[in-house]
């Protein structure tokens, strides 16, 4: 097994820090240990949400020696062609899918697939999202069996001698378009392809279903899958909302928060009581109306708090100027590349980030700071605190926002009290515990 270039873990190193630091709050890797590292060939299966946020996570659990390849969306490359071989360095090959690169450009499919089998032969993971697509939402999506043609094929390519591991993983976010928040991906014990080989030269068809329906199952236990699709907007609204975190006692870790979400879901599909949704729909479409976050409508703050609040917020008002250089230009300006598909918001911060706006802040800031006007020092500091200082922008920020939709609660009180009605109506359906 060849390793990684110096090149690609130099950049992986700084990818690791902008996307585990600035971009998340905490990353959580569960499962480390069933992780192969002796170069065995190992595909690893994966659900698939948020686009280039996915692969991302998993190419970075990997140690450099192993040197993941994942597929990428060939528009996207298209878009950025001339980082084609940028990306296809950190192990990126492109796929071509009717519904968005258009039918005559699947056919390119095959010469990615044929270097797909050669990196799995040489020991170097593969990652694969059966499901074809991103979903929109914390669901699983059916898996296409064609990816365990390509782990049987690689397997034949060797005469059967070697054992091809398949590796389930999932991710899970506790926010899809903020900063600062927190991702984790779990990873299950390897499910060795050996044992089928003879059965899959029989009957390749019902072996590959039969394995993938095995595969599909333990990545959907590892997740959290919102069955109830047509009704996704408003039994998720409600795993966020004051009723979701006071059935899972408050705030907790994302490996804890999941468990309970996962009751919580389960339980709000099972209880019976279709009104609810409709119930729900009329808060949330309240809320949304006003920005408010449905914790602060059930918290009830008085003027008292709110004002003391807006004094601190006042009085650290000039740091969180100081630091909109360069959080504000890292946080809004990939936004605005953004069309109608918002699963693409940190897909853009991360890699636009890494690649233009990082490096053009850093040699600003030294230009600037430490160029024109000599304090090399203070440009190095600056540049030396960014993590916590991009912590305390977005922890400002959130307090603003929630300190705004405070003060509106307090001087719309008509508005309120419809909201405050309608979670009342709510809580008559959501009393399980």
């Amino acid at each position: 097994m060849s390793s990684a270039s110096w090149p690609y873990r130099i950049f992986k190193a700084y990818f690791k820090l902008l996307n585990n630091k600035l971009l998340y709050r905490k990353v959580y890797l569960l499962g480390k240990e069933n992780i192969p590292e002796n170069g065995d060939m190992l595909m690893v299966v994966s659900n698939h949400q948020n686009n280039a946020n996915d692969a991302i996570g998993l190419i970075l659990v990997f140690k450099n020696k192993q040197f993941p390849t994942t597929f990428t969306s060939g528009v996207f490359l298209s878009k950025v062609s001339f980082l084609g071989n940028f990306f296809y360095s950190l192990g990126m090959l492109p796929a071509y899918r009717a519904d968005y690169e258009g039918l005559e450009n699947v056919e390119k499919n095959e010469a990615s697939m044929e270097e797909m089998k050669r990196r799995l032969r040489e020991g170097h993971p593969v990652i694969i999202y059966p499901e074809g697509t991103g979903q929109f939402g914390h669901y699983i999506g059916r898996f296409i069996p064609n990816y365990l043609h390509l782990a049987f094929q690689a397997a034949e390519a060797d005469g059967w001698k070697y054992d091809v591991k398949v590796l389930p993983a999932a991710n899970h976010y506790s926010d899809y378009f903020d900063v600062q928040t927190e991702f984790m991906i779990r990873i299950a014990p390897p499910f060795s392809l050996k044992p089928y080989y003879k059965r899959y030269q029989e009957r390749p068809r019902t072996t590959v279903r039969e394995i993938n329906e095995i595969l599909f199952q333990r990545v959907r236990e590892m997740m959290l899958h919102v069955d109830d699709v047509g009704h996704y907007e408003e039994i998720d609204f409600l795993r966020n909302s004051a009723f979701g975190d006071s059935f899972a006692g408050g705030k907790l870790p994302l490996p804890e928060r999941l468990k309970k979400d996962q009751r919580f879901v389960e339980l709000i599909e099972n209880c019976g009581e279709k009104d609810i949704y409709e119930k729900t729909a009329e808060l949330k479409r309240l809320e949304e109306k006003y920005k408010l976050k449905d914790q602060w409508v059930a918290e009830s703050a008085g003027w008292t708090r709110t004002v003391l609040d807006a004094v601190i917020e006042l009085l650290l008002l000039p740091l969180w100027l100081v630091g909109l250089w360069p959080f504000g230009l890292f946080y809004w300006l990939p936004t605005l590349l953004l069309s109608d598909n918002l699963m693409y918001t940190n897909t853009y911060r991360v890699l636009v980030n890494s690649l233009l706006l990082v490096p053009f802040a850093i040699l600003v800031t030294l230009s600037l700071v430490g160029g024109i006007f000599g304090m090399w020092w203070l440009a190095v500091l600056w540049i030396l605190l960014w993590v916590p200082i991009d912590r305390f922008e977005w922890w400002m920020w959130s307090r603003f926002k929630r300190t705004r939709g405070r003060v509106f609660l307090l001087t719309h009180l008509n508005e309120r009290a419809k909201m405050m009605a309608a979670r009342d109506n709510i809580a008559t359906y959501v009393h399980f515990s």
